[in-house]
């Protein structure tokens, strides 16, 4: 919110239009009827406008109370001060640009939460995983502090392992019927993505797949760095412009959820299962909870040297799971 919309998020008026949109974004998202189907979408829409307009009416204010131009973007904090400040980009008009923003925000109320709430579930079925993940923490604590930068998650090598092949295994799929390009018809209900979720599941449960982050860190490529064969940020002409930002979010998100709360897929003291997806508009897990319990990782004993892990994994020849 503050990256997008500056200090318009702090006005009563707004932050009603503003959930009201973020609601209607998954309202009936399961449903399948025609009614609902309109519903939701004559729903969605007058969110969108209400939204659009509130957005637009701001920025016609906060131009005309700050007309002079600034073509060197100084003091630009959010996406409403690119609009104020730079005149270039004025020339879309604050209608074009308010829908603009709404958009931008539609995709990170959908996306962002299903990405985070993967990775939360893949975090309560790994346990081993976990306290690994656990280990690199305390080491970084000990080595700078608290603090977490944009440096210091560049050395969470584990974990930006463990989040790739999370969202690896839970990339989208298409859930609609549909042609290809040669006339052949994909039925509801098969999984098709290139490279996406048909490679990294075989159908629709993940039950007793191997969780491997190990090809990750032998691969020595973030995931916040698009590539063939990284391709949650897109490739090519296609590739997100804020993999970086975007992946170094995730990366504080995570750090700090290991660092205050350990998670269990379950409390009744059963193996921990991966509950497999469903794919609705974007990908969820089957289970609709886990289970929290704030923890201070100082107080566990050094269970692993993860010097000595990664160098092991480097200098191995065998391919095998950390989890094994």
């Amino acid at each position: 919110e503050r990256i997008c919309y500056g200090k318009l998020k702090e006005k009563p008026e707004f932050k009603e239009v503003f959930d009201s949109y973020t609601s209607s974004v998954y309202l009936w998202l399961k449903s399948k009827t025609f009614v609902s189907t309109m519903l939701r979408d004559f729903i969605l829409k007058r969110a969108f406008l209400g939204l659009r307009d509130c957005i637009a009416k701001s920025l016609h204010h906060k131009h005309k109370i700050n007309r002079k131009p600034n073509p060197d973007n100084l003091g630009v904090k959010n996406f409403v001060d690119i609009y104020i400040k730079n005149p270039d980009i004025q020339e879309f008009g604050a209608e074009g640009f308010a829908a603009a923003l709404v958009y931008a925000w539609f995709y990170v109320s959908k996306v962002i939460p299903t990405r985070l709430v993967n990775i939360i579930f893949d975090l309560s079925v790994q346990p081993n995983l976990y306290f690994v993940l656990i280990q690199e923490q305390k080491d970084l604590i000990a080595k700078y502090g608290n603090d977490i930068t944009h440096d210091i998650t560049k050395e969470m090598i584990f974990m930006d392992a463990f989040i790739r092949e999370s969202l690896n295994n839970s990339n989208p799929a298409t859930c609609k019927d549909m042609f290809l390009s040669n006339g052949t018809l994909l039925k509801k209900g098969e999984l098709t993505s290139i490279n996406m979720f048909s490679k990294f599941n075989s159908c629709n449960s993940s039950a007793n797949k191997k969780f491997d982050i190990y090809k990750h860190i032998l691969n020595k490529k973030p995931f916040t760095e698009p590539c063939i064969d990284n391709l949650v940020w897109g490739y090519g002409a296609n590739t997100c412009p804020f993999a970086e930002y975007s992946g170094t979010m995730i990366k504080v998100f995570v750090a700090l959820f290991i660092r205050k709360l350990y998670v269990f897929s379950n409390i009744d003291g059963n193996q921990p299962e991966h509950p497999g997806y469903i794919n609705l508009s974007t990908v969820l897990p089957r289970k609709k909870s886990v289970y929290f319990k704030k923890h201070n990782i100082s107080e566990y004993r050094d269970l692993i040297d993860l010097k000595k892990e990664y160098k092991d994994i480097i200098n191995s020849d065998k391919r095998r799971t950390l989890s094994e």
